[in-house]
């Protein structure tokens, strides 16, 4: 585990999870599942060195193309954008208190939505920029045998 930490420190990534289970018997078995995220340029790196740790016993990569998804959000940004200006326009021409107010309320909605979008953007730009790890260790520990103290050895000793 301090070796991971020390992999992911080294590469400037995050741990997201981290969960360790251990059953109790004679023997200890020790899991560990790890979530964790890396600049993508070294994901190659950190998968590598990740590898020099243990045995691999499984390895599956799955990519997602966001980039349709970021142009769709743009061009809605886009055109939002135009739309809150189109509105600022007509709030500053001269009208009914009731007509402000209607252009008011509909400037907030579309500045809200665009506020949605821009965090939308900016989390699928995240996720282009990193990659998400999953790891699983696991061992088998074995509990040491308990010694006997060092009188009952010598008693065993003279009475053999």
């Amino acid at each position: 585990m301090k070796n991971v930490n020390r992999l992911v420190q080294q590469y400037q990534g995050d741990i997201l999870e981290l969960q360790d289970w251990r059953s109790g018997s004679d023997e200890i078995y020790q899991s560990v599942s790890i979530k964790l995220r890396v600049p993508q340029e070294r994901l190659d790196v950190i998968l590598e060195a990740m590898a020099q740790l243990g045995t691999v016993r499984n390895r599956a990569i799955k990519a997602e193309d966001v980039s349709t998804q970021l142009v769709d959000l743009q061009a809605r940004l886009k055109n939002l954008r135009q739309t809150e200006t189109q509105l600022q326009n007509i709030l500053q021409q001269t009208g009914s208190v009731g007509d402000v107010l209607k252009v008011t309320q509909e400037l907030s909605r579309v500045r809200e939505s665009i506020e949605q979008l821009d965090a939308t953007v900016t989390n699928l730009k995240n996720q282009v920029a990193y990659s998400t790890v999953e790891l699983r260790l696991s061992d088998t520990v074995v509990k040491p045998t308990p010694q006997r103290d060092l009188g009952s050895q010598v008693q065993d000793t003279w009475q053999s």
